[in-house]
């Protein structure tokens, strides 16, 4: 359910919001926005609404638009065009405004996007509750109409409703294959390598390059609890090696968050994650801050849940400066504050619709290298709110708020969701330039093939896509207690992490998209073409499987490399033997 108070007030009052849904049958999705950035309405040829934009007079003969349980009006304020229909006098909060019937097609993905504004309450904030359900017919296993029922509560608000349109999104069966073309256009380039064996090495065909990614450039990775991660026990070595082997980004599941960091006032506790830290820069793992805030008044420290006024503010500001402070340069982003849409504690307690602006400026002039991240819920699986995180970086961006990318949580509990609307949903994330994180993967289902199966929807869907930056877990095993669900969302079981089926999935992928070739030299200049994807690499060179030298590079999106291994006389010299053999008639396969 889509709910319009308090902070979320603050930023869309006398605004149209965007609500969008995907459908395929029994899969259903929501979104919403301001109309700063609009979606799904690309191309009104193909729109199956009638009457779409309310331009023309209601005609029932014509399948068109009728009341339940309300009354409505034209307006001259509209969206689109020149005017709208404002509802009005409804009787029920189920049902109650203007409904039409439209045919659908079985095992066939819709797109539905409509535009609401809500007036001003006297007080002049927006509140209440406001939800699209879809009514299907069902005639054997074919879905034949879908009406949309309007459910808002109190049943005396009234809303405005423009610019309505459902059209069917194309099915490729071959999504995979889809996916896989993209992945090649958007996170590979061609890296050649080129290498002079000195003469010093005879047979130069007896020379050996091992070219490993050490780190991929898009971050896969997983939440992780201090207190097991930095666990001296078999447990903890085990937990942390599993990571290692796996992940490249990590984020605290909750270590980071001020009520737990900060139970007592004054007295931060800042050595388990220090601890864990230095695990993880040894092993060239980045770290993502999660989070300086959250605007949920519940998640806020128990001493902090009371104060108002100058002494939140205050409260807030030492918050600030002395987590940002302290983690300066060890983070790759920062979720400022978490889940923004969701709660007004801030805002409401300091009566500044603004705070989030100041929150963000005073992070960023601590730590300017650390990206500032707008991290939310229900944007993926149900995304009801996607377009209007979107429209808050935006918004943000605009007033010259420093945010340098979205964060999509993205727990799928219990809706199995299509490619398509996986799809679709990404490419609004992305739509406005900013690099957009999947934060907090997790799949809920006790049926492990649909979690597999949804896992690689995420999984390919967001590496397709070059807007998206990188791909977080937020749990990965049933032992690591980071998620009383975990029975339910694990891909890796038991003491040795024994993979299931979705486990499997990501075990796959993860192994496809890192690339990996040895290499020997046809002639004594080698010069060595590929396809590799975006990250940092490293070399090794062996004569006679003797180690000679290791150099590094990074490739980096967007542009093609050509790197030169720089190998010397005097760096073969001990492992030069004289050899006599020639290379002429080897077969170098």
């Amino acid at each position: 359910m889509y709910r319009i108070c308090g902070g979320m007030a603050d930023r869309i009052v006398a605004l149209w919001v965007a609500l969008f849904y995907c459908s395929a049958v029994t899969i259903l999705c929501v979104r919403a926005s301001s109309p700063k950035v609009i979606y799904g309405f690309e191309n009104a040829s193909k729109n199956l609404i009638k009457n779409w934009g309310f331009e023309d007079d209601f005609d029932p003969n014509k399948g068109d638009w009728y009341p339940v349980n309300a009354k409505y009006k034209f307006v001259d304020e509209a969206h689109t065009g020149n005017r709208s229909i404002r509802v009005l006098n409804r009787t029920a909060t189920l049902g109650a405004g203007v409904t039409q019937t439209i045919n659908l097609k079985a095992d066939t993905t819709y797109y539905l996007s409509m535009f609401v504004k809500i007036p001003q309450n006297p007080n002049g904030q927006m509140f209440g509750y406001f939800r699209v359900r879809l009514s299907t017919i069902t005639v054997g296993l074919a879905v034949k109409s879908l009406k949309f029922e309007f459910q808002v509560e109190p049943v005396d608000l009234e809303f405005l409703l423009d610019s309505v349109s459902l059209i069917e999104l194309p099915f490729d069966r071959n999504w995979k294959r889809q996916t896989d073309i993209a992945i090649r256009k958007y996170r590979k380039n061609k890296l050649t390598l080129s290498m002079y064996v000195p003469k010093k090495l005879n047979a130069f065909c007896k020379v050996k390059v091992k070219l490993r990614q050490k780190k991929r450039h898009f971050g896969f990775g997983s939440a992780m609890k201090a207190d097991i991660f930095n666990g001296e026990n078999t447990f903890g070595e085990k937990y942390r090696d599993f990571f290692f082997k796996y992940f490249e980004w990590a984020v605290f599941e909750n270590d980071m968050k001020w009520k737990a960091m900060e139970r007592w006032k004054g007295s931060p506790k800042l050595g388990r994650v220090d601890t864990s830290l230095d695990h993880l820069e040894a092993k060239n793992v980045t770290t993502r801050g999660h989070a300086v805030l959250w605007s949920v008044k519940n998640f806020n420290p128990n001493w902090a849940q009371s104060l108002t006024g100058d002494d939140l503010v205050d409260a807030v500001n030492t918050r600030i400066d002395y987590v940002v402070k302290h983690f300066k340069g060890r983070l790759i982003q920062w979720d400022g504050i978490n889940e923004y849409l969701h709660g007004n504690f801030y805002s409401k307690m300091t009566n500044d619709p603004l705070f989030i602006d100041k929150v963000h400026k005073r992070i960023h002039s601590i730590d300017p290298d650390v990206d500032i991240v707008v991290n939310d819920y229900q944007t993926l699986r149900d995304s009801e709110l996607m377009s209007a995180l979107v429209d808050l970086a935006d918004t943000l961006r605009k007033r010259n708020v420093p945010v340098h990318g979205i964060g999509l949580q993205s727990h799928m509990i219990y809706v199995p969701t299509s490619p398509e609307a996986i799809k679709k949903r990404l490419e609004i994330a992305t739509s406005i330039g900013l690099p957009v994180t999947l934060t907090e993967v997790s799949i809920h289902s006790t049926n492990v093939s649909l979690r597999a199966w949804q896992l690689e929807v995420l999984l390919r869907m967001a590496f397709s896509n070059p807007g998206v930056r990188g791909f977080v877990l937020w749990e990965f095993s049933d032992l690591d207690e980071i998620d009383y669900e975990a029975a339910e969302t694990a891909l890796f079981t038991g003491a040795d992490y024994t993979p299931n089926e979705a486990g499997a999935v990501l075990q796959k992928l993860l192994k496809r998209w890192k690339t990996s070739r040895n290499f020997v030299p046809k002639a004594r200049y080698m010069d060595e073409q590929l396809s590799a994807y975006h990250g940092l690499y490293e070399a090794q060179i062996y004569y006679k499987k003797k180690f000679i030298k290791k150099v590094t590079f990074y490739l980096h999106p967007g542009e093609d490399l050509k790197f030169r291994i720089p190998l010397t006389d005097a760096e073969v010299e001990e492992v030069a033997d004289g050899d006599p053999d020639t290379c002429d008639s080897v077969n170098q396969t």
